[in-house]
């Protein structure tokens, strides 16, 4: 299944330009024009949606469920994700 995702650019420092994905908290990446910034954006939410579902992928029960302690525990890594820490930055 692939899905699109709105990307945000943004110019900072020095003429780099910031490529973020707003609904994927931790999908942050810059480059030193707009074709690089697109490149490592694309990157970077290939890798996060990959740790995603390797977090979920280990926290299945064998009825390939995921249980009540597993679903705070991907909560709380999006929520690290969503302030920069443990995840794609």
């Amino acid at each position: 299944m692939q899905r699109e995702y709105r990307v945000l650019y943004q110019e900072v420092e020095d003429g780099w330009i910031m490529a973020s994905v707003p609904d994927l908290p931790g999908a942050v990446t810059q480059g030193r024009d707009r074709d690089e910034a697109r490149m490592m954006i694309r990157e970077a939410v290939e890798l996060l949606l990959e740790s995603y579902r390797e977090e979920v992928a280990k926290r299945l029960d064998s009825n390939g469920r995921i249980g009540t302690r597993a679903k705070r525990s991907f909560g709380d890594m999006r929520s690290q994700a969503e302030l920069g820490i443990g995840g794609i930055e």
